[in-house]
Order: C-alpha cells, then structure tokens, then sequence
C-alpha cells in the first residue's frame, strides 16, 4: 500500500505535463494589435515580431500609407477590429505584399485606393503557399488593375478562398491562374462598377492535378 501511494503524485505530473504539451500549439497563438495613425513601416515591424498562427488586429480608424505591408510571416490573419472599421489608405501599390510561400487571412479591413494610379492592393507572386489564403468581410475601392492577384501557384495544396468581399470601381476584382492541387472558392462576392472584368479566373489543374473550384453567388452590377 505504501509503494501504491508513492506512485500516485508521479503519475498525476507526467499526466498534467502531457496535457499541457498537448494543448501548448493553442496556447502559444497571440494577438497583436496597430493602430490610427500608425505608418507601414511600423505595421510590418508588428508582423515581423508574430509567428504562424497570430493575429494582428487593426484597430478601428484611417489608415493612411504611403508603403506597402510586406508579411513575410506565414500563417497569420490581418484582422479589423470591426469588420470595416480599419479603412487603410493607399499611396503605394501593392498595399499588402505576401511573400511567396506565405498563406495568410485577412478578415474585415476595408482598403481604398488614394487615386487612380494604385494597381493591386493585394498581390500573392507565385511559388507554393504553405498555409491557406483566406480574404473575406473586405471592402476595396477604386484600385485601378488587379485587386487581389494571385498567379503561378504550381503546387497550392491549400484552400485559396475569396468570399463575401465588396469591389467598387475596381478595373478587375480577382485575378487568379495556374494554380494545381488545391481547392479554389470565389463566392458571396459583390462587384460594383468594374470596368474591366469582375473576376479573371483560369488555368487551374493544367497540369493534371485534382481540383475543386466553387464559384457561385456573387453579384456583378455596372451604372448604365
């Protein structure tokens, strides 16, 4: 009986330390905030601090930058505080430069371009993405080519999702080619006024791989 209960506090430590490695990965995320007033190049210094897995929360107010966000972090959301409370600003193009293996989420900003000299505001250059890219709950407006571009993605093997988004007065919404392997959703959208094209999608599994393409429910409207 004695031995027996020796045993019992060992055992209840290495249980409770197995908990907690098991639950750790959870745990670790966190979230970060910017805000009103703050510059690019402060932004990216916030993204360059997290790890796959946080969020970057952009407070509610305007946004005016003159650089772009450069997110060299993969696995994080750019997340508004409310959806369409973060406005940012345009001056320089694009407004939010992934590199090119990185799967990001950007969730409720709304994203304006300062004039009519602003091209992509979010421009994904190729490679393998090695998370999902998820944009949703986004507004943009006035951007005069591509607004969200993302091309030669030769072994995407993960979800690349574009939904219940707005563009107005954008020359094209959604540009995306040449992806293989994975699962593309460009639904729930609202395009409103886009001169050129609301969305250019094609190319994908060209070179024999499986893919699951859903595009449905999104509205396209032009002013007479």
């Amino acid at each position: 009986m004695g031995k027996g209960s020796c045993r019992r506090p060992v055992f209840s430590l290495f249980l409770v330390a197995a908990v907690i490695l098991a639950f750790s990965p959870v745990s670790l995320a966190a979230t970060f905030t910017v805000n009103p007033g703050d510059d690019a190049s402060a932004i990216n210094a916030v993204i360059a601090g997290a790890v796959k897995g946080d969020t970057i929360v952009f407070n509610d107010g305007t946004y005016n930058l003159a650089s772009k966000i450069v997110v060299e972090v993969d696995g994080l959301t750019l997340q508004s505080q409310t959806t369409g409370g973060a406005k940012i600003i345009a001056s320089s193009y694009p407004v939010i430069s992934p590199g090119d293996t990185i799967g990001m989420t950007i969730d409720g900003l709304h994203f304006e371009a300062f004039d009519d000299s602003i091209d992509a505001c979010v421009y994904f250059g190729g490679g393998s993405p090695t998370s999902p890219v998820t944009i949703t709950n986004c507004t943009f407006i006035g951007f005069s080519e591509y607004t969200i571009e993302a091309t030669s993605w030769e072994s995407m093997t993960y979800d690349f999702t574009v939904t219940n988004n707005t563009f107005r007065d954008c020359a094209w919404g959604v540009y995306a080619e040449d992806f293989e392997d994975c699962t593309v959703d460009v639904s729930d959208n609202t395009f409103e006024n886009c001169a050129d094209y609301a969305m250019e999608i094609g190319d994908f599994g060209k070179n024999g791989s499986t893919m699951t393409i859903t595009i449905s429910g999104n509205t396209i409207t032009a002013d007479e």
